[in-house]
């Protein structure tokens, strides 16, 4: 019955899953000279706009070896532990 149930649920979430994903996100494919001017105009936009609002490119700088901190007395090597 447990095994059952769970093939069966496995099946019930991979049927939906599918039609999730194929339901969304769907390629379409026109003639239509004005569709296709409004998707290039809209895709122009898209990219002016990127370019303005493009982040600059964090520029990470290396530590220099050597620089440690100062330990505190406790923490020396031989100090009585209390």
């Amino acid at each position: 019955m447990k095994k059952t149930l769970i093939v069966t649920l496995v099946s019930l979430f991979a049927v939906v899953g599918a039609q999730a994903a194929g339901a969304s996100g769907a390629v379409t494919t026109s003639t239509d000279p004005a569709k296709a001017t409004v998707v290039e105009r809209h895709a122009q936009e898209l990219q002016a706009r990127g370019t303005k609002t493009a982040v600059k490119p964090v520029v990470h700088t290396e530590k220099k070896a050597g620089k440690h901190h100062k330990r505190h007395a406790s923490h020396k090597k031989g100090a009585a532990k209390k």
